[in-house]
């Protein structure tokens, strides 16, 4: 999926990502790419990764654009 046709708050599904087990998250925000630099970079907040680092852990997971399009795709 494109990075831009993400909106704050979409549910997705991450695949392909670290063990390939399929993992629920909201898309949270974009960073766009920084001077000289091809992609920029999409943060997730998955469900499963909330709280794994102490009570404060947001869960957040940052993929680059190239990620994003080949491993996010829209809950149903």
């Amino acid at each position: 999926m494109k990075p831009l046709a993400l909106k704050k708050g979409d549910a997705v599904i991450i695949t392909g990502w670290y063990d390939g087990h399929p993992r629920a998250a909201t898309f949270a925000f974009r960073n766009p790419p920084s001077p000289g630099r091809r992609n920029g970079k999409c943060c997730f907040i998955v469900d499963e990764f909330v709280g794994l680092n102490g009570p404060n852990d947001a869960g957040r997971l940052f993929l680059a654009d190239a990620d994003v399009r080949r491993g996010v795709e829209r809950a149903r």
